[in-house]
């Protein structure tokens, strides 16, 4: 009970603030104390139903298409990805770091309180972001379950935490700079033809 009075008086502290930065005309202030704030109640929200939820999609999605090529299968309500090597099954758990989570959250809460956009445009552009992270977590996952398939269990840490990991940051890196920085530059492009 005085967790949840703690996480309820943070909560209304946050939003007070953000109600003083909005007043003042504190743009990058807002920005950020939104931004984190919405990702701190996000990445608490999520656990356990959340984390749960994404992971048991995302191995659905990898499933697809690992049935489509035929080389794992996977079982969605258990996070499990069954790759065959060589006559032999192995297995790779779907948990809360593949579950892609903490970067869809990320994104969502900063898209939320960055002011370039419209209200409506942010709502588009945060289910098309989820979207894509959605999807390049499923190529990255693919990857992880393709090189596991070629090469054996030897080959997950490199296949997992570097170059599965390397791939993902590109596609998301790309993404970023596609949605802010070029996002941006359209919007004051935009801007300029409008007072000329």
């Amino acid at each position: 009970m005085l967790m949840k009075t703690i996480i309820l008086i943070v909560v209304l502290l946050w939003i007070y603030s953000l109600s003083v930065f909005k007043r003042a005309k504190l743009d990058a202030f807002y920005f950020l104390m939104g931004s984190l704030g919405l990702f701190i109640v996000l990445v608490l929200w999520s656990k356990p139903y959340a984390i749960w939820l994404f992971s048991t999609i995302m191995t659905w999605g990898v499933g697809l298409v690992g049935d489509f090529f035929g080389i794992f299968s996977t079982l969605p309500l258990g996070h499990v990805i069954q790759v065959l090597y060589h006559e032999r099954i192995i297995l790779m758990n779907v948990d809360y770091e593949c579950s892609g989570i903490v970067e869809t959250a990320a994104f969502v809460s900063l898209i939320s309180f960055y002011p370039v956009f419209k209200v409506q445009q942010r709502l588009w552009l945060a289910l098309t972001g989820v979207a894509f992270i959605f999807a390049a977590n499923i190529v990255r996952l693919t990857f992880v379950a393709t090189s596991l398939h070629l090469f054996g269990s030897d080959s997950f840490f490199l296949a997992h935490s570097i170059l599965g990991r390397l791939l993902f940051y590109v596609l998301m890196l790309t993404f970023y700079f596609t949605i802010f920085t070029r996002g941006q530059l359209i919007q004051v492009a935009s801007q300029n033809r409008e007072t000329t």
